[in-house]
């Protein structure tokens, strides 16, 4: 019965700090009995490298804890993409190289396909569907190329153009 009042205490702690600020992880440890908060840094840019963490961790809510964990940054507090500017061979998820950012436009959704006929497309924190972006870029499905829809800090949307690293 303790255990579950110890519990709910922190798990109050931890509603009260997310509150405060979204963007501060909030760590608690037994040994020694101390509370640590760390801010998340967003990326102010696109680094060389980008990195989608694996579905368990995008479950499990460790969104901060990647970030910190493994010296990258966030582009977007919602996005859950991380940039670096240098490769992480032992990231816990797919890692891909940045070859170009594109700010997104309706212009140049129509120019896209010209310049990049086939490509997988991902979308993260981006107002269209994946279906929607294909549909009005005409990009087909596959390839080496990953092309990633998404919003970075500053809430510009963006198309990063991406392979394998």
């Amino acid at each position: 019965d303790r255990t579950l009042q110890i519990l709910e205490y922190e798990r109050s702690k931890h509603r009260f700090f997310n509150t405060i600020s979204q963007d501060i992880l909030f760590e608690y440890t037994q040994t020694p009995p101390m509370l640590t908060l760390s801010p998340l840094e967003t990326a102010p840019a696109v680094g060389a490298y980008l990195y989608e963490p694996h579905a368990a961790l995008l479950k499990s809510g460790a969104f901060k804890l990647i970030a910190l964990r493994h010296g990258i940054r966030k582009l977007h507090r919602h996005s859950h993409l991380y940039t670096s500017d240098t490769l992480l061979p032992d990231f816990p998820g797919r890692r891909f190289r940045v070859t170009d950012s594109l700010p997104f436009s309706g212009k140049l959704l129509k120019q896209l396909a010209t310049r990049l006929p086939q490509a997988n497309l991902t979308i993260r924190n981006f107002p269209l569907t994946v279906a929607e972006l294909r549909t009005r870029s005409r990009i087909r499905e596959g390839g080496p190329l990953y092309l990633f829809a998404t919003t970075l800090s500053d809430n510009r949307k963006v198309l990063l153009l991406t392979e394998k690293a």
